[in-house]
């Protein structure tokens, strides 16, 4: 039961709890609301916590549920004119369209028992919905039947027929065949044992995983001898420009055996997943394959040097393998000839052999609340052109799928196993929503595609994506062998999330992963242009184990774009990223081998990560298990990187494209690090003269004084400590590194090299502290995600300036398009007046630097100016354009053309013959100085009759990373392009695209919003303001005379005003939150977690006004004497972000960044790491 102090029916508990976080709810006044953390979701560590630093799987029981009608379905002994009782089961689900008689009729709310021991062959298209509280099950009974409850994809093939005459087999007399109606690409046989074994479709070199930390040491690769080959050839083929690699050990044979067939093929430089593509041409002569690039078949800017593994695949001169056995699948029709060689050239009559059929299992484009739980899901196909590009209905399968619309969908304690992915959902089409996802408690592997794939709409590039995934939840699940043969586009993730409005993923255990283990996307994508005001992800207690074994530039736990994201209590270990070619090619450079990253912030806003355990097999830069980094961060910032514990990696923290600085990395135990620790820079052959510190600082672009770097502890580290710096230069000490972060105005001192381990046995994985990591880690305030945050301050200064407070709110608002742009968004930095160094204090809420402020009620103050909020454009660099007059063809253009906007464009022509035909295109040059494309095209253009004017119209269209437009016209008798005899092209600048009311800032207009504010007054102080934007209209939150909160909110012809009941200038700490519900009229203040006040407010009238934003005073008077620690505003109540206050101020005052991995809180001081030391220590 939820300790709350209210009551409450179980019934509105149960609705408390729905979703992701706890309703609003608001209890009487004067009662306490607050909740015990322990009935909190996140208190649930989901896992078995060892306190060594380890996880174990802990599951929950399956627990059998019939409610209801039930239905029982036994595909081997039931028939459908049964009336599906478990007597006389059906055999087929009324969701098959095989099903007849009674078993077709039937429909409705159903729970539907499977028997357990028995196959169901058959597709399942669901279009039936559940009611809320009464779910459709699908189901098994452990007492009906012994064994799986299986549905399977595949059939079962009997009456073989030894011998072959097909002319490309080898050994023809042991290979068998037979004749399906059907086209499989997977294959099983059932070993003595009882497993399935997967016998591989033919290929070459048939090739077996040896090493484990190496799957493809088998595989052949391009040697490509040419030197000037060595980063990768490629060539035109059938008019693209497609990759080619050379092999002259292994491509000896004629060229019919290369032709036609599949390549799985690395690249470089990056991601490098091997991907099926078709091999287009053989070049006899030079040994080499012609194929497509992953993307497409162009080879992009990707490439394939010298050490590329590769193998090839489905032809039937590669069917000889007696060892591990072969198929190859000849079409005919809608059918085909199926050839079979099994290991030992067994007899396959003699055996069990499921050949692929169905690619989906359970298919939906709308459903809601159903549940699937106790089922096994096995054997299926994919389509059978594996090179296919995406689109179409089966280009993206699942064993269940939802594609469209669904709430309130379970998929419990069920088993996938050779399956291409188990569980796929995406919101596709127009308004689509998934809400209330839970996938929970399943074991799943191995895979060829991914495990849990669970999407909105959009996709990449998509500027407006329709579909929205809202509360999912993907809770102690076990994954194993996941992502071993991709999708063309495919990648290989395990668990992989994109945007979903509110998460929790924990409790998971994931090993042997092909590509990254747990992939989520926050917010958005970047290229979007909507607003994500809510995002709140959680992922913790899993464990990874083993990723990247077939691709690199990935995380084994990976978050991109927005949050607030709580990553904590994780472990990841041994990420892979191998690179043949970058171990060989750069066998004297450091850290080339590997690309894999434990924790990966990709483009990544907002981020929490702490008490984690990340750990590597080697350390050492040149060797090729050397595991690249544990943290990897690029073009983020608003990241908090805290009592972390990292052992055994080439390089500690890699940052790149730091520019915006507001990163912390405080608190963290780095052992046994091999090249650099804090990579934050590009490194340059060039080390930091230990007194170049003292000489003054060189010129950098980096926003160091928001960068905070504070009680780290170094334990077998390099001489390379850290580059932080444009310049490259690197630091061999701590003090070197101190100095150099003092100069620069960095926040915090960074931290302590030690002589002894602070882990009692790193290298077995105990990562327990030992005394000399004790009451050195850090205490850091982690506030709770809000809807739509506009503004953020914790009261600490810039590092080189005591008047400047920082903003540190993030929300991913429609102005956030360009990732590598994000900080060009305005943030509102208060300007603190009369304040210097002895005015910050270190406040309770953390104690790495003094990060409140003491106001002493006379004159001092904060503020922001109202012009920081009237921005409605971000000043940019006009970009020099210069055109040059063409002779027979003049431009009229405007002086900007718009995004979004139809322009007119009026083109003159001097000596131009009739009859022939103008044509022009808009095109676009991006910022980076590349040439985009086709912008808008201009359509059939006019035949000639004189000098015109000859008028086109673009609708000109927003690019990523545009720089300006070209007009391109051009003469052509045919009116083809490549019949042109003129071209003329007419730069013009591109109008900047900026929110047409400004950005989302604290001038509150007509939106709901709240004010959130920790501080404490001195005893009996009245009439400080806490924070205010008031002229006639506005909102003001103050210290009331008697002791008390006041909240007042103007608008046109309406104002309103609460006081609170409670008291709060006695000198303690309080923590406030005030909201505006401006749809319900209402004005509510919180006070220490529970509801204090609430009256009527104030309808959707603006509150705009031209006042200054004020915090503690204003320089008319009304001067705060107290403390104040942490201020917030959001357009949005706590209902609005799905939360309420008990869950709020348990999170922030007891939730898991004030505990260590175990869940122990600190004795004392924080220790550093993800541990607390605990004694008695062995």
């Amino acid at each position: 039961m939820v300790k709350t102090g209210l009551s409450i029916s179980p019934s509105v508990l149960v609705a408390l709890f729905v979703g992701f976080g706890m309703a609003a709810v608001h209890p009487k006044l004067g009662q306490s609301s607050h909740a015990d953390d322990a009935a909190m979701f996140w208190s649930d560590s989901q896992s078995e916590i060892l306190p060594t630093g380890d996880l174990q799987w802990k599951p929950s029981p399956f627990a059998f549920r019939a409610v209801g009608q039930v239905r029982y379905v036994d595909f081997d002994n039931g028939t459908d004119t049964n009336p599906g009782t478990r007597d006389e089961p059906w055999k087929h689900h009324p969701w098959d369209a095989n099903a007849t008689d009674h078993a077709a009729k039937h429909g409705g709310i159903c729970t539907y028992v499977f028997r357990r021991g028995v196959q169901y062959r058959g597709t399942l298209i669901a279009t039936e919905s559940g009611q809320p509280g009464n779910p459709i099950r699908l189901t098994s009974d452990p007492e009906w039947g012994s064994g799986p409850a299986a549905l399977v994809g595949s059939e079962r093939v009997t009456n073989w027929v030894q011998g072959v005459d097909h002319p490309d087999i080898p050994e023809p007399d042991c290979v068998w065949y037979a004749d399906l109606d059907f086209q499989p690409r997977n294959l099983w046989c059932y070993g003595q044992d009882g497993d399935a074994v997967r016998i591989p479709l033919a290929r070459t070199p048939n090739w077996q995983v040896s090493d484990p930390d190496d799957i493809k040491s088998q595989w052949y690769s391009f040697n490509n001898p040419d030197r000037k080959d060595v980063w990768g050839a490629k060539v035109e083929f059938g008019g693209i420009e497609r990759p080619i690699g050379y092999d002259t050990v292994h491509l000896t044979q004629e060229a019919d055996t290369y032709n036609d067939a599949l390549i799985w093929s690395e690249y470089g430089w990056v991601m490098g997943t091997p991907y099926p593509s078709k091999v287009v041409h053989f070049d006899a002569e030079k040994r080499g394959i012609v194929f497509g690039g992953q993307w497409g078949n162009s080879i992009g800017s990707y490439h394939y040097p010298r050490h590329t593994r590769y193998y090839l695949e489905d032809k039937p001169h590669y069917l000889d393998d007696a060892k591990q056995g072969e198929f190859w699948f000849e079409r005919r029709g809608a059918g085909g000839r199926l050839y079979l060689r099994l290991p030992g050239d067994a007899d396959p009559n003699e055996s069990h052999i499921e050949a692929a059929k169905r690619i989906h299992l359970i298919d939906s484009q709308s459903m809601n609340h159903v549940e699937f739980s106790g089922l096994d899901f096995r054997f299926t196909n994919v389509p059978f052109d594996l090179t296919k590009l995406p689109g179409g209905p089966d280009a993206d399968p699942g064993c269940i799928r939802l594609r469209g619309n669904g709430q309130d969908i379970t998929v419990s304690h069920c088993r996938f196993s050779d399956v291409h992915t188990a569980v796929r959902v995406q919101s596709i089409g127009e308004d689509t929503t998934i809400d209330q996802v839970r996938i929970t408690d399943n074991v799943i592997g191995p895979t060829d595609h991914a495990g849990l794939v669970l999407h909105d709409g959009g996709g990449y590039g998509s500027e407006y994506p329709l579909g929205r995934l809202l509360d999912v939840k993907v809770l102690r699940n076990r994954l194993h062998h996941i992502g071993q043969r991709p999708t063309r586009y495919g990648q290989g993730h395990a668990i992989d999330i994109e945007c979903a409005e509110t998460l929790e993923v924990a409790g998971n255990q994931l090993s042997r992963i092909y590509g990254s283990g747990i992939f989520v996307f926050g917010g958005k994508r970047q290229e979007a242009k909507v607003d994500r005001p809510l995002t709140r992800i959680l992922i913790h207690h899993n464990k990874v184990i083993d990723p990247l074994l077939n691709s690199n530039d990935w995380g084994g736990i990976e978050t991109w774009q927005g949050g607030p994201a709580y990553v904590f209590n994780n472990i990841s270990g041994n990420p892979g990223g191998f690179k043949a070619w970058g171990n060989l090619n750069h066998a004297k450079q450091a850290a080339n081998s590997r690309f894999g990253h434990a924790y990966y912030m990709d483009g990544a806003f907002k981020q929490y990560y702490f008490n984690n355990i990340a750990w590597g097999k080697s350390s050492d830069p040149f060797d090729a298990l050397g595991n690249t980094s544990a943290f990897q961060e690029i073009h983020g910032y608003a990241c908090s990187i805290f009592n972390n514990t990292i052992y055994n990696f080439v390089i500690g923290s890699r940052r790149q494209s730091p520019v915006a600085g507001r990163n912390k990395y405080l608190g963290n135990l780095w052992q046994s690090i091999g090249h650099m620790v804090f990579r934050h820079a590009d490194p340059k052959n060039l080390a930091a003269d230990p007194n170049a510190a003292d000489a003054g600082a060189q010129p950098s672009s980096y926003q160091h004084a928001t960068n905070a770097y504070a009680n780290n502890l170094f334990f077998e580290t390099p001489e390379m400590l850290a580059v932080f710096e444009p310049s490259g230069r690197w630091h061999a000490s701590v003090d070197g590194f101190r100095r150099a972060l003092r100069l620069r105005g960095s926040l915090g001192d960074v931290g302590e090299q030690l002589n002894q381990s602070p882990l009692v046995d790193a290298a077995a994985h105990d990562f327990r502290p030992t005394g000399m990591a004790t009451d050195k880690g850090v205490k850091v305030f982690v506030p709770w995600a809000l809807y739509a945050p506009v503004a953020e301050w914790n009261f600490y200064h810039s590092g080189d300036d005591p008047t400047q407070i920082p903003d540190d709110h993030f929300y991913l608002a429609a102005s956030y398009v360009d990732r590598t742009k994000y900080h060009d968004n305005p943030t509102y930095p208060l300007h603190a007046i009369n304040l210097d160094d002895d005015a910050y204090e270190r406040g309770p809420l953390e104690d790495w630097i003094p990060g409140a402020v003491r106001f002493n009620g006379i004159d001092q103050y904060a503020t922001v100016a109202h012009e920081a909020f009237e921005v409605k454009s971000l000043p940019s660099e006009e970009p020099k354009l210069s055109n040059t007059q063409h002779a027979k063809i003049t431009f009229e253009v405007p002086d900007r053309i718009h995004p979004g906007n139809a322009c007119e464009v009026r083109l003159r022509l001097s000596d131009v013959p009739p009859g022939i035909r103008i044509k022009a295109d808009l095109h676009w040059q991006k910022s980076g100085g590349g040439f985009g494309g086709v912008n808008a095209n201009g359509g059939t253009g006019y035949v000639v009759e004189g000098e015109g004017p000859y008028v086109f119209t673009f609708d000109a269209k927003d690019k990523l990373g545009l720089g300006h437009y070209i007009v391109t016209a051009y003469l052509t008798p045919s009116g083809e392009w490549q019949d042109r005899v003129d071209l003329a092209q007419w730069k013009v600048p591109a109008a900047s695209v900026q929110p047409t009311e400004g950005y989302p800032n604290a001038s509150i207009r007509d939106s709901n919003f709240l004010i959130e504010c920790y501080f404490k007054t001195q005893p009996q102080h009245a009439g400080g303001i806490l924070c205010e934007k008031m002229s006639q209209s506005g909102y003001r939150l103050f210290v009331a005379n008697e002791g008390g909160v006041t909240f007042q909110v103007a608008g046109q012809d309406e104002a309103a005003s609460i006081d609170s009941r409670s008291l709060i200038n006695d000198g303690r700490w309080h923590h406030v939150i005030v909201e505006a519900d401006r749809k319900s009229k209402q004005l509510r203040i919180y006070i220490d977690g529970r509801l204090d006040a609430q009256g009527p407010g104030i309808g959707a009238v603006s509150l705009e006004n031209q006042s200054d934003f004020y915090v503690a005073g204003r320089k008319e008077g009304h001067y705060l004497s107290g403390t104040i620690d942490f201020v917030r505003i959001a357009l949005g109540t706590l209902a609005d972000a799905k939360t309420a206050i008990e869950e709020l101020y348990a999170w922030q005052f007891d939730g898991p960044f004030l505990k260590d991995f175990v869940g122990h809180r600190p004795i004392g001081r924080r220790d550093a790491g993800a541990l607390e030391r605990v004694d008695p220590m062995p």
